[in-house]
C-alpha cells in the first residue's frame, strides 16, 4: 500500500491500533508481574507458617501448605508462559500495521538492533518462571524431607 494514498482516517486508525497493541502488551506484562508478586508473597507466608517453630509438624504443615505452594506457583508459571504468547501476538500485529501503514517507521524500528528475546534465557518472563520453579522445588523438598 502506498503511504501517500492513506487517508487521514486510516492514519488515525493506524495510530490507535498500533498504540492499542502496546497498551495490551503493557497490561499483560503488568498482570504477570502482579501475579508473580502476589504468589511469591503467598508462598513466602506459607513457608513461614510451615517452618515456624510455633506450628507443630502435622499434615497441614507437612503436605497441605507445600501442595498449595506448588499449585499456585504452577498456575503462575503457566500464566507467564501463556501471557508471553499473547505479548508476541500483539507485537506481531503492531509490526504488521507498521509494515502496511508506515513503512518508514517500520524501517526505523527494524534498523535498530534488537535482543532476540526468544533465545534470551534471562528475559523477564523466564526470570519470573525461574522464581516460580524455585518455589515449586523448595515446596517439593519440604514434602520429601
Amino acid at each position: 500500500m502506498n503511504n501517500n494514498k492513506i487517508s487521514s482516517d486510516e492514519k488515525s486508525d493506524f495510530r490507535m491500533y498500533h498504540q492499542l497493541q502496546y497498551e495490551r502488551i503493557t497490561q499483560l506484562e503488568q498482570q504477570r508481574l502482579t501475579m508473580t508478586n502476589v504468589i511469591i508473597g503467598i508462598s513466602t507466608a506459607a513457608f513461614a507458617i510451615e517452618y515456624s517453630s510455633l506450628v507443630n509438624i502435622n499434615s497441614l504443615s507437612k503436605y497441605i501448605l507445600p501442595i498449595v505452594i506448588i499449585a499456585i506457583n504452577l498456575f503462575a508459571l503457566l500464566y507467564a508462559w501463556k501471557s508471553r504468547k499473547f505479548v508476541k501476538m500483539h507485537q506481531a500485529r503492531a509490526k504488521k500495521a507498521r509494515e502496511i501503514f508506515s513503512p518508514y517507521l517500520n524501517e526505523i524500528n527494524e534498523s535498530v538492533g534488537k535482543i532476540a528475546s526468544n533465545k534470551d534465557l534471562l528475559n523477564r518472563t523466564r526470570l519470573q518462571q525461574y522464581v516460580h520453579a524455585v518455589m515449586i522445588i523448595v515446596a517439593l523438598l519440604s514434602i520429601l524431607v
